[in-house]
């Protein structure tokens, strides 16, 4: 049969321990003078903090969401001022033409200008879905049938009254949407393509919102932002739903409204407007940026993000432009080359948007971070970055107090004498970051210095004197409840109460009553109770009683650091004394 090893771990570890040692001895004997100056710990110290710092920031960049908090500082530095700061606001004769020009329209309809190239089935689909509600403001649909080798269908009226007309373009242009049509009868037109639409009964409320609070802005559905890069350039992308990223500055013509003047000024004669509408001919792509443009451009005001009850519908078709290779890559160039061509860029960030719904309407700044909280993968690398950094920090900043960087040197130096004041000297543990008592308790240092430091500013009062009568003592400790302290706030406060009473007592004379007690106390067990009160006049009250009495009775009070407020009284420790007097000061109080 086995014996169990009587070596206890460390004799079996010792001889390690002891080469260690050796070793240790070993290197600080050998270590060169200026490793062990006190520049160079300076030099070593900083250096770390710097390190740790650094590592931080990295971390917190790579783990987490705070690595966008740059792109979004720097998101206005542009390689293209904006073109509001440099005045630039297009060809004012011809937008003013262009205005005056339809204000005699109806005011109160609005046309759908939906442009499609052979997908009849879309098509259908689409135009069958808007008609099978009335709408009461909306007068016409027209289809702008770009399809140059196949004949469009015959114009037709819905079973509500609403022409449906066929307009066959000239060209395949996806310019062909936005040219002004003579025969448009209204000041509004929705822009729409053939797989996208507001729900009928949403189709109502954006038009009449479009008519209180967009009319000089494109207002619709699918927002896009374009952040800048670390090179200047401005980036098409989808807008994220994430904190400190709700800003979008433009709304695409898929689905969207647009005065008619808009579209009359993109197909002027502008110099710049047919640079432009040659370039959306020459890649095929991005007439609806070039939209957005031009209304920032005329009136320095952003878009209008507009949801209904119901999500607008958007088919993922299987062939098309937005499916080709490169395509947020070519429409991030047209974000440039646009910007190239006015001089400056007149995109304008906008955060508010309206949701149909008086719950759920929304006209400024509505993201917040309680609705744009991080996802779990990045709260996370917060909060492993943030325990790393605080860790390594507090290590940092350690070392540095220790070594006296942050404490004057003569502040220093009495620290240390302090230490081996003869008074008190042996009991050291009260731990002052969390609780001080309240006469400015310094046990380790001892009652000269706390003295010499201020902490005492002079004795209490004579109080009685406590007679005795060799009856069995007990401390009673009476905790505060209405403070609200955890249990381990409340061991922690009674214990430094106990420790307050004892260090008073430890003071009388040798041959004192209360040297007396304390040691009968002490050989009897060392009873002690705990009771409660529920407001700080009590305890004072008690404290008041006690010492007329004779007894001692010493308060805790909370430095205020972890759960209460600073200054609060906790604890009232009474005694240890007499169980007949302690009795009559707090017998008539509850058990904790």
């Amino acid at each position: 049969m086995l014996k169990p090893s009587s070596s206890s771990f460390m004799e079996k570890t010792l001889p390690l321990r002891n080469r260690v040692a050796e070793k240790m001895e070993w290197v600080k004997l050998r270590t060169p003078k200026v490793v062990k100056s006190r520049v160079f710990r300076r030099a070593a110290t900083i250096t770390s903090a710097v390190f740790f710092a650094l590592s931080f920031i990295i971390l917190l960049a790579k783990l987490t969401n705070a690595g966008l908090v740059i792109p979004k500082l720097v998101s206005h530095i542009s390689r293209y001022p904006t073109c509001q700061s440099k005045g630039i606001n297009g060809t004012r004769d011809i937008w003013e033409a262009s205005q005056k020009k339809y204000e005699n329209l109806m005011d109160d309809k609005f046309t759908i200008a939906m442009q499609t190239y052979r997908r009849p089935k879309e098509l259908q689909e689409t135009l069958s879905i808007i008609l099978s509600e009335e709408v009461p403001s909306l007068l016409e649909i027209v289809v702008v049938w770009n399809d140059l080798e196949n004949s469009p269908p015959d114009d037709y009226v819905s079973k509500h009254g609403v022409p449906v007309r066929f307009r066959k373009s000239k060209r395949n242009s996806l310019n062909e949407k936005l040219w002004p049509d003579p025969d448009y009868k209204t000041q509004a037109i929705l822009l729409s393509d053939d797989d996208v639409y507001y729900h009928p009964n949403d189709l109502e409320f954006v038009f009449q919102t479009w008519r209180k609070f967009g009319r000089n802005r494109m207002v619709g559905a699918l927002a896009r932002c374009t952040p800048v890069d670390t090179f200047g350039y401005h980036k098409y992308t989808f807008c994220s739903s994430r904190w400190g990223e709700d800003e979008y500055n433009m709304v695409l013509t898929n689905l969207a409204f647009s005065h008619v003047s808009f579209l009359d000024y993109y197909s002027s004669n502008d110099t710049i407007m047919t640079q432009i509408r040659e370039y959306v001919d020459e890649g095929f792509n991005c007439e609806d940026l070039a939209m957005n443009y031009v209304h920032g451009l005329l009136t320095g005001e952003g878009p209008l993000l507009i949801n209904g009850h119901e999500k607008y519908v958007n088919f993922v078709p299987k062939v098309g432009i937005s499916m080709k290779k490169g395509h947020m890559e070519a429409r991030s160039a047209c974000l440039n080359d646009f910007s190239k061509m006015f001089g400056c860029h007149p995109l304008v960030d906008e955060s508010g948007y309206i949701q149909r719904g008086v719950l759920h309407q929304n006209l400024n700044s509505l993201s917040s971070p309680s609705t744009m909280a991080m996802n779990q993968g990045e709260q996370t690398g917060l909060i492993i970055s943030t325990a790393v950094v605080a860790l390594l920090t507090g290590y940092a900043f350690g070392i540095y107090t220790i070594r006296g960087y942050l404490i004057p040197p003569s502040l220093f130096e009495e620290r240390r004498r302090n230490i081996h004041d003869p008074v008190e000297s042996d009991e050291s543990d009260i731990d002052e970051d969390d609780t001080i008592l309240d006469h400015a308790p310094n046990w380790a240092n001892g009652a000269d210095a706390d003295k010499r430091q201020g902490l005492k500013n002079g004795e209490k009062e004579k109080e009685p004197v406590l007679k005795d009568n060799g009856e069995e003592c007990k401390l009673v400790l009476v905790v505060r409840t209405d403070l609200g302290m955890t249990k381990g706030k409340i061991a922690a406060q009674c214990s430094h109460a106990t420790l307050a009473c004892y260090k008073t007592l430890s003071r009388a004379p040798a041959n004192s009553p209360l040297s007396k007690i304390l040691k009968r106390w002490e050989r009897l067990g060392q009873a002690k109770i705990a009771v409660q009160v529920k407001s700080q006049d009590e305890m004072l009250e008690l404290r008041r009683k006690a010492r007329s009495l004779g007894i001692t009775a010493e308060v805790i009070q909370d430095a205020g650091r972890t759960q209460i407020e600073a200054g609060s009284m906790t604890v009232l420790g009474v005694g240890p004394a007499p169980r007949s007097l302690v009795d009559q000061v707090t017998g008539g109080l509850k058990l904790l």
